[in-house]
């Protein structure tokens, strides 16, 4: 029988990138440069595009930050 290793893998062994503090000020970064870009935009179609930028950007900022707050940094 092989031996064991002496530690065991858990999730929070596992460094997950892009939540730390200096991505969820990238995150918010982004979020406000397509904020700013949604109230320039005047043709029908890259408003529908903005919103759309709008949502995901609003999204990601909001789930870097929470995971950010949950580990702690």
């Amino acid at each position: 029988m092989a031996d064991k290793p002496a530690w065991r893998w858990s999730r929070r062994s596992v460094r997950r990138p892009g939540w730390d503090k200096e991505q969820v000020a990238e995150a918010f970064r982004e979020w406000r440069a397509v904020e700013q870009y949604f109230q320039q935009v005047t043709d029908p179609g890259l408003v529908d595009h903005a919103i759309y930028l709008l949502k995901a950007a609003e999204e990601k900022y909001r789930v870097c930050l929470q995971n950010a707050r949950h580990r702690g940094a």
